[in-house]
């Protein structure tokens, strides 16, 4: 095992050597191309891929997921209901920060806005799809230059620099179209300017446009077609700004893996014998942490490096990258002639790339549920991999995450006084309706554990570590042999004195909003807690003779199960004379401990 801890999160400064590429493309279904459309994307390294027809809704959440790889973002606008077409959406570098402002429908297109942040840059980024008459949609293409004329008299007003783009389904390639010649008017009324005259549709047409202001606030270069993925191809342009660097970690680890078992044991063996003579639990949890930490260190030091987040894809063969030369033969052969049997055959290369590419894709997957078949925890991973957008955990914005920690651990503690203070205030004056009668007989005092109680103990809690364990609990399990009697020294010392030691109380604290999309601010955070294992052993060991006790002495109600055994949160019962209170001190020192 490697444990793995984030340090710190940044994008580096921009280096100048590179510019800001913009790709847009209409799709034409993002379900059944995703592997394909995200193949053509990194290996392009588009930073800004404007989509139009995505064909998602809002059930579509494996499609997003398979378009968040490591180092991308996507964020869109659906389709809507009881529509066969449309919806928009913009992949993005995990290096820029985009916010969706607007979205909505005008009677003949549809139309969503976003805002995309880097360094001192602000652009906003409108994405317009207007679906070409037809049967099912008898909106001309004169109502549809009305609204749009309409739209932009709004989004000209904006005060970050602008583009719009999209499939607008106006062939801009013939100068005496009518149609043509009424945008072309209405983009120079409003001071903006189209940047595509390049065929975009396999019949050779431009219905795809990018358009800017015509002050050269973006300086745009010339566009050039690319993938033909759909019937229209990506256009690719670059904006005259520094492309930033890739997002990077700074990550602190420890190669657990590469531990001397046998030196280890031998270090741990020494430990122990210098441990169980204490009988202060007090002294001996402070000292079983410190001596455990600086064995743990001596075997398996801390260590860090940088990690730069880039796309994998690990079902890529060669196979693929034979088929993905020859497709691209092919197309470089039918934009040469324009042949249509050379379109044929670069189509017919097209798709059994694609289909090879699903294929890989599948069997990968196939494979590796296959191998974890038994391993719920690998199981899952697996799973959420494939089935759920990556959220990274919204946090307010500050300058130094230090000072972002103090301020959460201050509102917490505020907050938690806050809430005893009201409790304690308010008398309680309501007097329960039932027949109670006190138990007979009474519960005093916890008896010793034996060695082999509490490593039932051990083994049926989960493997997992806090930052506050001294030495993973992995670890702990594979050396109980030598573990086991200091663990149940120090059990039977916090329950024999009654005493539950400070170092037990401490917790590392992650906000968590309470839901997505609310303001970021405190009030909208709850904290959870990751406690040290020996804490929760000792609990569980108070619980394993507490909750006997209570049910052939005092049995609580039957339709209470919020705190029956095996139902509930156990956490919440009270430990008798054991311990008052079981409180939680913010740990503040560690600012990567939420990150």
């Amino acid at each position: 095992m490697t444990k793995v801890e984030i340090k710190q999160r940044f994008s580096a400064t921009c280096d100048g050597t590179q510019k800001v590429n913009v790709s847009p493309v209409n799709v034409q279904s993002l379900n059944n191309k995703t592997q394909d459309f995200m193949d053509y994307v990194i290996g392009c390294r588009s930073d800004l891929c404007i989509i139009t027809e995505t064909f998602l809704i809002d059930l579509s959440t494996v499609t997003r997921s398979a378009l968040q790889p490591n180092g991308y973002y996507f964020i869109d606008q659906p389709r809507l209901s009881g529509q066969a077409r449309g919806g928009t959406g913009l992949l993005y570098r995990d290096c820029y920060k985009v916010t969706k402002s607007s979205y909505g429908q005008k009677n003949s297109f549809e139309y969503s806005e976003y805002l995309v942040t880097w360094s001192n840059k602000r652009i906003k980024v409108c994405i317009v799809y207007h679906p070409p008459p037809s049967q099912s949609n008898p909106v001309s293409n004169g109502e549809f230059l009305d609204d749009f004329e309409e739209y932009l008299e709004s989004v000209i007003l904006c005060d970050e620099m602008l583009i719009v783009a999209g499939d607008f389904n106006i062939h801009m390639n013939k100068p005496k179209d009518c149609d043509q010649v009424r945008l072309t008017s209405i983009l120079n009324s409003c001071g903006l300017m189209n940047h595509v005259h390049i065929p975009t549709h396999k019949h050779g047409n431009t219905l795809d446009l990018i358009i800017t202001r015509d002050n050269n606030e973006l300086a745009l270069s010339n566009p050039t077609s690319g993938y033909l993925i759909s019937d229209h191809c990506f256009i690719h342009t670059k904006l005259d700004f520094p492309r930033p660097n890739l997002t990077v970690k700074s990550i602190n680890f420890r190669n657990i893996k590469a531990i001397d078992l046998g030196s280890f044991k031998a270090d741990l063996q020494e430990t122990v014998d210098t441990l169980l003579p204490l009988n202060d639990i007090e002294v001996l949890a402070s000292e079983y942490n410190c001596r455990l930490r600086d064995c743990l260190d001596k075997h398996a030091p801390i260590c860090e490096k940088t990690v730069i987040a880039r796309p994998k894809v690990p079902w890529y063969n060669d196979s693929l990258k034979q088929q993905k030369r020859q497709r691209r033969k092919a197309e470089r052969k039918w934009r040469k002639t324009r042949v249509p049997t050379d379109l044929d055959l670069f189509n017919q290369t097209k798709n059994t790339y694609s289909f090879m590419l699903k294929l890989a894709h599948r069997n990968y997957y196939e494979s590796a549920i296959s191998e974890a078949s038994g391993n719920q925890r690998k199981l899952f991973s697996i799973i959420q991999e494939l089935a759920f957008v990556k959220k990274d955990s919204p946090l307010p914005e500050c300058d130094s995450l230090q000072q972002l920690a103090d301020n959460f651990g201050d509102f917490f503690i505020k907050k938690i006084e806050d809430i005893r203070h009201q409790i304690d205030s308010k008398p309680c004056t309501y007097q329960p309706r039932v027949n109670f009668q006190p138990p007979k007989c009474t519960f005093s005092t916890f008896k010793k554990l034996s060695e082999e109680e509490v490593k039932r103990l051990i083994f049926k809690s989960k493997s997992t570590s806090c930052d506050l364990d001294p030495i993973p609990t992995p670890l702990l399990k594979e050396c109980i042999d030598i573990m086991l009697p200091i663990l149940t020294r120090m059990v039977n010392l916090s329950l024999q004195s009654g005493v539950f030691p400070e170092e037990w109380k401490l917790a590392l604290i992650i906000p968590l909003i309470k839901k997505l999309g609310l303001e970021l601010i405190f009030n909208s955070f709850r904290p959870v807690s990751n406690l040290p294992f020996v804490s929760k052993l000792v609990e569980r060991a108070a619980i394993s003779q507490e909750n006997p006790h209570i049910e052939k002495n005092c049995p609580l109600p039957k339709f209470t199960s919020a705190r029956a055994i095996e139902k509930g949160t156990q956490q919440s019962r009270l430990y008798l004379r054991y311990t008052r209170t079981f409180y939680i001190t913010w740990r503040t020192r560690k600012s990567h401990c939420w990150s």
